[in-house]
This record gives C-alpha cells, structure tokens and sequence, in this order.
C-alpha cells in the first residue's frame, strides 16, 4: 500500500467537504513506536520498519525524537537506523 497515495486522497476528500481533521505530530508518531518497542521488544523490527520514513519528514524535530529513543533505553536503535538513511 502507498501510504503516502492513501493520505493525499483522505485529504483531497476532508478538503472538498471542508472538513478538519487532528493528527499526531510526526515525532508522537515516533514516540508511539519507542512506546511499543519498550513494552514488547518483539516489535522492535516492524515499529523500526517505520522510523526512517518518519525521520525523513520534512516538519520533524529530530532530537525530539532522539529523546524519546534515549529516554527508554532504545539510543542504539535510532543510530542504526540513522546510520542506514
């Protein structure tokens, strides 16, 4: 699935109906995924799987996101995927 097609049709149609939406931050969307890793370290691929997408967003504050990665023990993790960017 093109994540990036699904989202540009959900706004051209919120637009049309002049509706307004909230969304996360890109850096909650990342701290949701520090969240899941932290509590079942099972996920930890498929939640990483995500990060290099959310860390290329042009409206990210990327040591936001650092510290969120730091503050649960995860600082590895986020350098790797970093390192592969």
């Amino acid at each position: 699935m093109d994540f990036a097609a699904v989202l540009s049709a959900i706004d051209s149609d919120l637009e049309r109906h002049q509706l307004r939406y909230a969304v996360p931050a890109t850096e909650h969307l990342a701290a949701m995924k520090v969240l899941a890793m932290k509590n079942d370290p099972r996920r930890e691929p498929q939640e990483l799987a995500d990060i290099p997408f959310l860390l290329t967003r042009p409206d990210v504050d990327r040591e936001r996101v650092r510290e969120y990665f730091q503050r649960h023990g995860l600082l590895k993790q986020l350098h790797d995927v970093e390192r592969n960017l």
